[in-house]
């Protein structure tokens, strides 16, 4: 479910005058998959209900900025919560969550 529409994203880049060029995208699968890796680790501050629904991203170098959409499992699912994460890719490809989302 894409909650995000182009215009959102367009003016996300206007404003922040960024390129769309830099513009990237990432499977809602991949994300949680990345996030749920992340709330396995000791000590982390995940939600095991957190569910992600859609995001924004843009490349800087190769690390990723992006804002998240996400709701909560046990809450109103037409609550949509936001959230700035970054990401990066780690020597297998695979997405690596470094900040944002409750992690600390």
């Amino acid at each position: 479910m894409k909650l995000f529409t182009k215009i959102t994203l367009t003016t996300a880049f206007l404003v922040s005058g960024a390129s769309l060029a830099q513009a990237t995208e990432f499977s809602v699968n991949e994300l949680q998959e990345a996030y749920t890796r992340a709330a396995a680790l000791p000590g982390s501050k995940h939600r095991e209900s957190l569910q992600i629904v859609g995001s924004e991203c843009e490349a800087s170098g190769e690390k990723f900025s992006c804002q998240i959409g996400f709701v909560i499992a046990n809450e109103d699912a037409n609550r949509v919560y936001l959230d700035v994460a970054t990401l990066k890719r780690d020597d297998n490809g695979q997405l690596l969550l470094t900040s944002g989302l409750c992690l600390r």
